[in-house]
């Protein structure tokens, strides 16, 4: 052995080690090798097991995964297919990364100077970058070691002709276009950058148009998966295989097909690729190509492997289960095709509605999904039934829990059926095979993916006379909806406490019941059906619960360090009164008095929050991320108390204000409507009952507009905004809550142009007239301050956070978040004001020098000509100052307090290393 193969068989022993501790727990470790050095290729020499001959891999340690899959495959015993265990199990994302134990990073660093000094640059240098654990070799490698790191430092990651071409790139398609020439550079490292590059893009896909990005990044990647040096190709397979994940979980079968082609030539991966072809082949119709891919894959793959079956996290089996979900996922394909539309939603995204087939092609379709999905069903039979008899039979939620999810693609094979039933004219069938899907499911299935067929299965039972449902047991929630306002009393008695809990629900009983006629229907109430004193008082006591059940909630989703209830400072001097003849409740606190409408209770519970937050209470450094969205208190729990409220606000004749509280009880928040029945609304007057259930002429275009083609978030945001001049208070209401919905996800490189378009409309919804419209106004826009903060958006941010100051909302966070902007614009004395208001009774040291790393980051970033905005294409340039060195001293002058400052380890470490960087960027 040479001295260059003595040097090398640690690291290569250490990243083997590695690689079979994640993918081959149960086997022993590799250490009988030969190593043997010819230019930069490695020649690995295996000893036979268990009558195997001896064997001989050849490969690159900068190319390790590949390397690794190679050696283990054989060494595992499965001599054919020996790459398919390389990549994580579908539904991975695409930035895992498999080699991260730090031993191996630093055997592979160490490696690299190896080659280096043995005259191998390129290799050297691509093993130094997949270690990627350089600076800790420079600090604890042998002095010889460190002086070749200082001497190589600028080649390791030089700058990228790459990096330059899409600095302003915002989303992964217009990345992908600018990326994809880089696959025929003739640099390695060029290639090797792109890979990477339309590799990480994949991961930002989900709202971007797959089949778009496949058509500019395919190519490359195959390209790259063909690349001559090998770590230009595992960069290159790897992306291929996670793009080819991409589009087969959205039904693009015909655009996978080259790329599993160069996949299965290449080993990687090689059953998930059979899988997948098998399932393209049979969904195109040639199955003949599909029986060999399950050929294929029979050869490769062991019976008992766990595979991941879907998108879905949860959903696995071995392969038996694999081929009953790609029946499955095939039936629902061809059934699509046959009504005219496309497996993969992202096709229609790009074309006007295709005409549905006539004759025998629809009929072909729907014999061929038939005959798939009847084939699943059959094999899935005695494996669910089993599954169920061990769901019955288990004695504890841990057992149930690990079977739970385990076979929930069983539903929805059922639901597929049910559809094909449908297209065919079959409704009671199809019930039947609606009502076998929601007993799965029940009993199966995910908890949150429960009563998702309620609402076809009412629909088909409505359409269906008593003599043909007889003898169908339909679940019970269908057929007999719980009455809610008994559920209400329960709810209450549950959220207070002794007697008052017992004297609510009596009152509630009392005035749910409301006075009847003589033919026993309910009579419309009035002002004068109940004392004045007593509504009044009553409506009082309904509030109260509210704000309590509120602050309660809140304190539930964000105050894990506030200790007991005991300990935490809830409002004992809290008062609140009701002016019936003016609609107002008032609330005192202290010092402090809040006016408004009953209907905006939810802006009452969160001023008294804010209130009592500014008593004694220390705020960590999490409040400033974990304040709930106001769609957090559309709650189970507190939807009774909204109903209380507005059937006692009805009784006192108050009808606006009435109206729109029994709304939030009974449909909810316009990002989730519900439709009451009449069970839930008993007791309430004909006219009142059709007015919850009324769907303003906002919201019904928005649903008309929905229905007719599939909308990304930004196109659903204009619809929205378009329909923001309307003159009716109960449809900007709408509008201002169906926008809070859509903002409600956050994704950096979208904020700016989600602010350009929601931006002027929110501050018009938030200044309304109308009380409950400023309301929903208000909350929608701290939405859009919150996601502009985080992205870096300080210009845009400050001014809103102003408003939302002189609004009283969220006011200790927004003025965090106001002196945090104001230190990132360099306007230094400005956030001098506002900080005697923060610190130090109501942030923690940590938070303020959280707030100052920031700032400094951004301004650094400034001085480097770029946006701490990484959705801004050009950079804004600073009002006070504007050369970089002056710039970076505004950064360090914002960073000095923090030694001084008691923060915790990881903040004031972050300090101290912003300001050795920034030192280092000045000029001496």
């Amino acid at each position: 052995m040479s001295n260059l193969s003595r040097t090398l068989r640690p690291s290569v022993l250490e990243a083997l080690a590695v690689y079979g501790k994640e993918r081959f727990p149960d086997h022993p470790p590799i250490e009988n090798i030969e190593l043997s050095v010819e230019g930069p290729d490695l020649i690995v020499e295996l000893p036979g097991t268990d009558g195997q001959p001896q064997r001989t891999v050849r490969g690159r340690l900068s190319a390790p995964l590949l390397l690794a899959a190679e050696v283990w495959g054989f060494h595992s015993g499965r001599l054919h297919g020996s790459r398919a265990m390389l990549e994580p199990p579908i539904g991975q994302n695409g930035d895992v990364e498999e080699l991260t134990d730090r031993e191996a990073r630093r055997a592979l660093s160490r490696a690299g100077l190896a080659w280096i000094e043995a005259g191998e640059r390129q290799e050297g240098l691509f093993c130094l970058r997949r270690g990627l654990d350089v600076s800790a070799l420079s600090m604890t490698g042998t002095e010889s070691e460190q002086r070749l790191l200082e001497q190589i430092e600028d080649e390791i990651n030089p700058s990228s002709e790459l990096d330059q071409a899409t600095s302003a790139s915002t989303t992964p398609n217009a990345l992908a276009k600018k990326a994809a020439p880089f696959a025929d550079h003739e640099d390695p490292y060029e290639r090797w950058c792109c890979a990477q590059k339309l590799h990480s893009a994949l991961w930002h896909l989900s709202s971007s148009n797959r089949l778009i990005f496949n058509q500019h990044a395919g190519p490359a990647l195959l390209k790259l998966a063909q690349d001559p040096v090998p770590a230009v190709r595992e960069e290159g397979l790897r992306g291929l295989d996670y793009l080819t994940w991409k589009l087969w979980c959205h039904g693009a079968y015909p655009e996978i097909l080259p790329h599993l082609a160069v996949l299965m030539e290449a080993e990687f991966h090689t059953d998930i690729q059979a899988w997948r072809l098998w399932e393209a082949c049979l969904a195109e119709g040639d199955e003949a190509a599909a029986e060999a891919a399950w050929s294929t894959l029979s050869k490769v793959a062991e019976a008992d492997q766990t595979v991941r079956l879907a998108a879905n996290f949860f959903e696995h089996g071995d392969w038996t289960d694999a081929r009953i979900v790609g029946l499955g996922r095939v039936a629902r394909a061809l059934l699509a095709k046959a009504q005219g539309g496309d497996p993969c939603a992202d096709r229609l995204r790009r074309k006007k509605k295709l005409k549905p087939p006539k004759g025998e092609v629809r009929d072909a379709y729907l014999r061929r999904a038939r005959h798939h999905l009847v084939e699943a069903l059959e094999s899935a039979r005695s494996r669910t039934e089993e599954d169920l008899r061990t769901m019955e039979a288990a004695s504890s939620d841990t057992e149930r829990d690990e079977l739970r999810g385990r076979r929930g693609f069983t539903a929805d094979l059922h639901e597929v059926a049910a559809l094909l039933d449908l297209e065919q004219n079959r409704p009671m069938d199809a019930l039947r095979r609606l009502v076998e899907a929601d007993r799965l499911d029940q009993a199966l299935g995910l908890t949150w993916r429960r009563g998702r067929f309620d609402a076809q299965m009412r629909e088909l039972a409505e359409g269906l006379s008593a003599e043909e449902l007889e003898g169908l047991q339909l679940p019970q929630r269908i057929t007999e909806p719980t009455s809610v306002d008994a559920v209400t009393a329960v709810t209450v008695s549950k959220t207070t406490t002794g007697s008052a809990a017992e004297a609510l629900a009596n009152m509630m009983s009392k005035l749910n019941a409301g006075p009847t006629s003589q033919a026993g229907e309910p009579e419309a109430v009035g002002p004068d059906a109940v004392g004045s004193d007593a509504a009044t008082s009553a409506t009082v006591e309904a509030a109260r619960e509210l704000v309590t059940a509120t602050l309660r909630h809140l304190r539930e989703v964000t105050c894990d360090d506030m200790g007991t209830e005991a300990e935490w400072p809830w409002p004992a001097d809290l008062s609140i009164s009701y002016h019936p003849e003016e609609d107002r409740l008032q609330a005192r606190l202290g010092d402090h008095v809040h006016v408004g409408s009953p209907a905006t209770v939810r802006r009452l519970a969160l001023w008294v929050w804010d209130v009592v937050l500014g008593r004694d209470v220390t705020l960590s450094l999490d409040w400033q991320v974990q304040w709930p969205s106001p769609w957090q208190l559309d709650d189970q729990d507190m939807a009774g108390a909204w109903q209380e409220l507005g059937r006692l606000l009805l009784r006192e004749g108050h009808r606006e204000s009435a109206l729109r509280c029994l709304r939030l009880g009974f449909r909810g928040f316009a990002g989730a409507p519900k439709d009451p029945s009449d069970e839930q609304l008993e007791g309430l007057p004909s006219n009142m009952m059709e007015a919850v259930r009324h769907r303003g002429p906002a919201e019904q275009d928005f649903e008309q507009w929905l229905a007719a083609g599939t909308r990304n978030r930004n196109q659903r945001l204009k619809f929205l905004v378009s329909l923001a001049d309307s003159d009716e208070p109960e449809n900007r209401r709408w509008i201002a809550e169906a926008l809070h919905s859509q903002l409600d996800s956050y994704a950096p490189t979208q904020v700016l142009q989600r602010w350009k378009i929601t931006g002027e409309t929110l501050a018009r919804l938030a200044a309304d007239a109308d009380e409950t419209v400023a309301e929903a106004g208000l909350f929608a826009r701290q939405e859009l301050a919150n996601q502009l903060f985080s992205a870096g958006a300080y210009h845009e941010a400050e001014p809103m956070l102003h408003d939302l100051l002189a609004a009283e909302i969220r006011v200790h966070v927004n003025r965090y978040h106001l002196w945090t902007s104001l230190l990132a614009l360099g306007r230094l004395s400005e956030a001098e004001q506002e900080h005697p208001h923060i610190f130090p009774a109501r942030f923690d040291a940590t938070a303020e020098v959280y707030g100052r790393c920031d700032a400094a980051e951004a301004l650094q970033k400034r001085a480097e000509d770029r946006d701490p905005c990484e959705a801004r294409r050009r950079p804004i340039p600073l009002e006070s100052v504007s050369e970089p060195e002056e710039i970076l001293r505004l950064a360090l002058q914002i960073l000095e307090p923090c030694a001084a400052l008691k923060a915790s380890d990881d903040e004031r470490e972050r300090a101290e290393e912003l300001v050795a960087e920034i030192t280092e960027e000045l000029p001496a």
